[in-house]
């Protein structure tokens, strides 16, 4: 293990994986996480390319991100965030259609 970069074991890459799946093909998703700095945040975020913005109207700084966080673009700041995926609560899919919301991953059920 190299700095503070976390190596995943094969669940937990399966489970970055599945994540990211979620995020993608949801419309949008409300993720529950704890900061590192022990903060807890909800963030409203996608990776669903139709609901991400025009890539010349991004703000994008890029950065290098370990194998065990995820970046997303989060819709009330307007910004792509990151979060690691040990330090997930919660994640619920949003239909924008429907206005229907489903726990897809929570952390004490371990259900993806």
């Amino acid at each position: 293990m190299m700095g503070s970069e976390i190596e995943l074991n094969l669940d937990q890459a399966l489970l970055r994986r599945q994540m990211i799946d979620i995020l993608t093909l949801a419309d949008l998703c409300v993720v529950d996480f704890n900061k590192t700095n022990g903060e807890n945040r909800v963030m409203k975020c996608t990776l669903n390319p139709t609901h991400l913005p025009v890539a010349e109207n991004i703000d994008h700084k890029p950065r290098n991100y370990s194998n065990s966080a995820i970046r997303v673009f989060d819709i009330n700041k307007g910004e792509w965030r990151a979060f690691r995926i040990d330090l997930v609560n919660k994640i619920i899919a949003v239909d924008v259609k429907s206005k229907t919301e489903t726990e897809v991953y929570s952390k004490e059920k371990k259900d993806v």
